[in-house]
This record gives structure tokens, sequence and C-alpha cells, in this order.
């Protein structure tokens, strides 16, 4: 308890109990204020100044003191009330007035005055806050700790479509049922961790509509750890959400597409150490994923290969520059193979690198095939370089590109002359025209090219030449190049020139010999009449001598002397008539017969040159009405000609004789080569008509003199295929 001051107190003589119980009054009163309205020391030095001014009054009588301690103690609480009021003496005239007391009074009445304003500032404050909660766009909320609804803003009674929550129950109405449970745990981890929470939940829109909303919690506690209440914000995420699901699925869909590319495509980060890398490149290494990241995958690297990839990583890391290398890469079963890698850079739009995007190709096989390729394309060089004959290599517009080492020694050109060679000069002037025209004829219309000429050779000679080119294609039909050889042919060339000198003279030996087997066959012919005259002539005279002649006989050898002189006289005539044209007995022969006779007569000439001749009869041909001998001797001298002109045409040569009907009464003899052809179909039948520069041309004027004699026709046709087929029309017996 605190002391009393009573009237007796307060004489004069009692000044120093008086001074102690206002002291303690004023040191209690000062401690209840600071308690009560949690003041601070510099409230407590406020009230100090009591003391002061007990010290300065004292003189006076104690009741002017004890009024200046109650004016100033109203004034210290006025001034941190905001109030003037005074408390003068006359509150301390009571009889047995405790000082506490009065202050107590002076407590109340302040304290009074003081939560009237501060219910009004509440008031107002709250109501300032409800307008701003229902001015935010979003929604907000309030739940007390017994989860029982304080406060919606407008926002959230507009989305949900109510006109107030007053329950638990209608609150998480709107909350979509498998979000409920979340939603709760969430406030119970709030008060467990005492900081704010997040969640995601699918609230129930006025249309009926569920939308996901980003709730954010917040518990909100007292001084004393108390909870008062849940503050909640919601924002409305659905289109996010949506985005994010939009974003999810086309980034599974890149995902799938990414490994579905059959190759290893790696994401690094700025460092270069891989963050990400497909189903290719995991398979290609060989091992978990997590044993690539970062800067794994460069353990699989060859020895021979990784110090040198690590440097062009590292340089193209340092200089932002794209990546482009190939090494070796260690398979999944530890074979090594040729692996093809290309990174680039992506860039802000500061220029700093973000990420690098690798792509790795596997080009074993195409390393292998190149590998193969270049050693294939050497063997081939060296073949082609040492090939007993030319091989050239021309441009599109027959520029040539390469020539093999042969073709460049006989001209006498170097490699790096080949480009600007002028082929064409080195052909012989007399063959230079027909040669280039014939070249540019084929580069123009795509044909094989084909040609025989003379070229100029190192040693200023010239050398016979076959050429022969043909255009190489692309897919779509055009030339891209001509590739030819180029044949040195000027040994054939001489040797046929030597042949065919040997061939003539061997003609008019056989010609002579022929010549000579006629005269002999004429004197055989004649020997045998002319003894027989000779003998007959003999025996006359010996029966004519005889005593007495006998001229019975002597006529007898007579007549047999007529005989063989007509004999004789009868083969004159055949051979003045073979060489005079005129008439000559007939008989009925085989065609079959004179032409197999004809063969055989020719037959060594032609097995000689290897020349088959192929001899087609209809079954059931007809005889016909001719002499043997000469229709041999046309047959034969056709056979010949056709040798002679399939022999040099550069295929393989063939012969064919056919003989068939032809009309009602006639035979059709055809004798067929496959030689360059006749140029003069009507003048080759003229008497010294001849394409052979050894030839005297009287054959075929001869043997179609013998077949106008029998009755027939002899002429010429050119072959599409090419050659020449001459045809014998004879009668039939």
């Amino acid at each position: 308890m605190l002391p009393t001051l009573n009237a007796p107190d307060l004489r004069l003589g009692n000044q120093h109990r008086f001074r102690q119980v206002c002291v303690q009054a004023l040191t209690w009163s000062g401690v209840v204020l600071a308690g009560l309205l949690a003041w601070s020391p510099l409230h407590l030095e406020w009230l100090a100044l009591l003391d002061i001014v007990a010290l300065s009054f004292w003189a006076a009588s104690p009741y002017k003191w004890l009024a200046s301690a109650a004016m100033i103690a109203g004034a210290c609480a006025g001034a941190f009330y905001g109030t003037t009021h005074g408390y003068g003496a006359d509150m301390l005239r009571l009889p047995g007035l405790s000082l506490a007391a009065l202050l107590m009074a002076m407590l109340s009445q302040r304290l009074g005055h003081r939560a009237t304003q501060r219910q009004e500032q509440l008031a107002e404050r709250t109501a300032c806050l409800d307008m701003l909660a229902n001015l935010r766009p979003g929604m907000a909320w309030t739940l007390l700790p017994g989860r029982q609804p304080e406060f919606a803003n407008q926002a959230a009674l507009n989305y949900t479509g109510q006109q107030a929550v007053t329950s638990l129950g209608e609150y998480l109405e709107c909350f979509h049922p498998d979000d409920v449970p979340r939603y709760l745990l969430q406030l119970n981890q709030t008060v467990t961790t005492r900081q704010s929470s997040e969640v995601e939940i699918r609230l129930r829109r006025r249309d009926g509509q569920y939308r996901w909303m980003l709730c954010r919690t917040h518990p909100m506690w007292d001084r004393h750890g108390t909870l008062l209440r849940w503050l909640t914000i919601g924002h409305d995420i659905e289109d996010r959400k949506r985005a994010e699901s939009t974003l999810r699925k086309r980034e599974e869909e890149y995902r799938h597409m990414v490994d579905f590319v059959p190759a290893s495509i790696c994401v690094a980060d700025a460092k270069g150490d891989i963050i990400y890398a497909n189903k290719v490149a995991v398979a290609a290494a060989g091992k978990p994923v997590e044993r690539i990241i970062g800067k794994g995958w460069l353990e699989n690297l060859h020895p021979d290969s990784r110090a040198a990839v690590q440097r062009e990583w590292s340089a193209s890391i340092a200089t932002k520059r794209p990546l482009d290398v190939k090494f070796l890469f260690k398979r999944t079963d530890g074979e090594y193979r040729w692996r093809h890698l290309t990174a680039a850079p992506w860039q802000d739009e500061k220029g700093d690198v973000m990420s690098w995007y690798m792509l790795g190709v596997d080009i074993h096989d195409l390393v292998m095939a190149q590998k193969a390729l270049v050693t294939s394309e050497c063997e081939l060089t060296k073949i082609v370089e040492t090939l007993p004959l030319g091989i050239w290599c021309t441009s599109v517009d027959g520029q040539p590109t390469y020539l093999n080492r042969r073709l460049r020694e006989h001209i006498g050109a170097t490699p790096e002359q080949t480009r600007d060679l002028n082929w064409h000069q080195n052909v012989h002037p007399e063959d230079r025209d027909a040669t280039t025209a014939a070249f540019m004829h084929c580069i123009k219309t795509g044909n094989s090219y084909s040609m025989m000429h003379r070229l100029r050779i190192a040693d200023g000679s010239y050398h016979w030449y076959e050429q022969r080119g043909e255009p190489l294609r692309d897919a779509g039909g055009q030339i891209k190049r001509w590739y030819g050889v180029a044949i040195d042919i000027d040994e054939r060339i001489r040797t046929e020139e030597r042949l065919r000198e040997t061939r003539a003279n061997l003609a008019r030996a056989s010609h002579a010999a022929a010549v000579a087997e006629l005269s002999a066959s004429i004197a055989h012919e004649l020997n045998q009449p002319l003894t027989s005259v000779i003998a007959n002539a003999q025996a006359g005279r010996r029966w004519l001598a005889a005593t007495p002649p006998n001229v019975a006989e002597a006529a007898r050898s007579i007549d047999m002397i007529l005989r063989d002189g007509c004999a004789a006289d009868d083969t004159m005539q055949n051979i003045r008539a073979l060489f005079k044209r005129q008439s000559i007995k007939k008989s009925c022969m085989r065609v079959e017969e004179m032409v197999c006779e004809a063969v055989r007569l020719v037959h060594e000439d032609s097995h000689r040159k290897k020349i088959p001749i192929q001899c087609l009869f209809t079954p059931g041909l007809p005889t016909v009405l001719a002499d043997c001998v000469q229709i041999q001797q046309i047959l034969m001298n056709l056979i010949c000609n056709g040798i002679e002109a399939a022999e040099y045409i550069g295929r393989s040569p063939r012969l064919r004789i056919e003989v068939q009907p032809h009309q009602d009464d006639r035979l059709l003899i055809e004798v067929q080569d496959n030689g360059p052809g006749v140029i003069d179909q009507v003048g080759i039948f003229d008497a010294f008509f001849t394409t052979k520069s050894t030839g005297m041309g009287i054959g075929l004027a001869i043997s179609r003199s013998i077949a106008q004699a029998h009755g027939g026709q002899l002429w010429v046709e050119n072959v599409a295929e090419g050659g020449a087929c001459f045809k014998l029309v004879l009668p039939t017996a």
C-alpha cells in the first residue's frame, strides 16, 4: 500500500513526511503509467520533472507545491494524450486524498479518451482496408483460426456468384473436390512452418466452369504468437495452365521428334557441359545419361582423337564459333566408329552464349566408303595410266579435261597442258575438217562418236588412230562429260595395206593360174578329139595304102575324123559363146547343187578370212534351164565380191545365200553381205567400172551378160542394217 497524506501531515513540521509520501506516490504512479501505456524511458523522464518542481517550490506552502505538481502531472498527461486539461489545487483539498488516487483518476480519464479515439481510428482503418480489398482486381478472403470465413472481397463473391460466405462448407463448396484436401493441408503447413505458402487449386466460376487459381496464404499472429487469421489471395491462372499444358505437349512432341531423329542431339550450357542428351545419343554412348551429362561423353572418344576434340571444343567455347569435328567414338559393343559432330551457340540479344546445340551423326560407313572409293580410284587410275591405249575425257563442250599417260606421251603433252590443249591442231590437215565436224556433231546430238584419222605424235610423224567416245549422262539425261579411247591403229593400217597388196598379188597370181587352168582345161577338152582325129587319119592312110586299099575302113576312119573334129569345134564354140554372148546350150540343173559347188570352190578363201557363209534353200525348189558352168561363174563372182566387202567393216562379217521361188516360173537367188554397201547401184554393172584399186571392172558386167543370156536378171540393193544384196533371177525349166 502506498502511504496516505492526511491533514496533519500538511503542517510545516511534517514537511519531510509530506515529501516522502509524494515522492513514493509519484514513483508508483510513473511505474503504473509506464506499464499501462507502454511508456518508454522518455516518458519517465517527464515524470522525473515532478521531483525537480518539488525542490523548486519547497519553500512555498505544501498546497501550492502539490497544486503545482498536479498541474505538471496533468501537463505531462496532456502532452502524451493531445489535451491541455490541467488539474488545479482544488483537487487536493479533500482530507485524506491520496496522490495515487489522483493520478489513477487522471489515468482513467485519459485511457477512456484514448480508447474512444482508437476505436474511431480502427473503424476508419477497417473501412479503408475493406475498400482497398474490394478495389483489388484479384480475389482475397480471410479465415479465422477455426476456419470460419471472416471476409471475402467483392471480386471473390462476383467470381463464385455467392452473396456472402458464412460457413466453411459454403466456403469450400466452390473448390474442386479433388483440391480441397490440398488446400486444407496448406493451411496447416502455414501454422507449422509459420511462413506463407502457395497452392494451385481449381475454383468453380459462377457459370459452373472450374478454373485454375494460384492461392497464396499468409498467417497473422499476435505479439504473443497466437494465430489471429489466415489471409488468402487468389489469382486466375487458367490461361497460364493451358499455356503450360500446350507447352508441355509441344515439349513432349519436340522431345519425341528429337528422340526419333537418327542422330545424337545434345544441349550444353555456356561452359560446354552437357545438360541434355536424346535417346540416340544415350544409346550410342552405351551408358546411362547421368554419365554423359557434363563432360562424361569425352570418355568415349578414341585416345588419339580426344585431345584434339577437347582443344577444338574449348576454342569454340572461347570464341563463340561453331564447332565442326570428326572423330572416333566408342560404341556400346566397344567398337570405335567415325562420327561427325557439329555444335552451334544460342546467344541472347547481348551476344552472350546461353547454350550450345550439338548434333552428332554416325559417318563410319561413309568414311569407309570414301576410303574404299579412294583406294578404288587409285587402283583405277593406275590401270588407266598403264593401259596400252589412250583414254581421254572432255567437258560438255568438247574441251579436253584429262588424258592418260600413254596418250600424253604419244602426243607429247604434259598434265598441265591438258586443259589448254587444242587437239584439233594435232589432226592431219587432210582429216581435220571431217574429224572436227563429226566430233562436234556428236557433241551437239549426244550420239556415240567413232572416227579414224591421222594424229600427229611427239616425233612429228602422223599415226592412224581410231577414236571412240560415249557421253556420261546424269539421272535427268543431261550430258555431264565425254569419255573416250584413242587406239593407235597405225601398224594395223600399214599391215592391212601390205595385206591388200599381197592379196592383189595373189589375185593376179590366181587369175594367171585360173587362165592357165582354163587353158589346160581347153587343151584337155580339145586333146581328146584331136588325138582321135590324128589316130583315125593315120588309120585311114594305112587302109588306103594297103594292097588292095580297104576303102570301106578308110571311109569309116574318115567318118570318125569328122566326128572328133565336130566335137572339138563344139568345145571351141562354147568357149567362144562365153565371151561373145552367143547362145549357149542349156540343160535342167538343180540350183542347190550349183550353189553348193560354187561355195565349195571359194570355201578356202572364206575360211581363211573367217567369214561364215550361210545357205538357205526353200524346200521343193524346181530345176532351172541353164549352163551349169556359167551360172557357177556368176555365183563365184558374187560370193568373192561379198567376202571382200565384209572383210574390213570393223564388225563381225557374214555372208548369206538364200534361194526361193520368185513370182510364178522363176527362182530368186540372193547373195547378201554386211559390208559398206554399194554407192552406185546402176553403174556398178558397167564394163570397167570398179571401186577397187586392183579390179578390172568386168566381173559384174560378164555376170549380168550371162544372166541375160539365160533369160534372167541381176541387180543389187542396199540393206538398211548395212551391206548389199545381189539378186539373180533365173527362169525355171
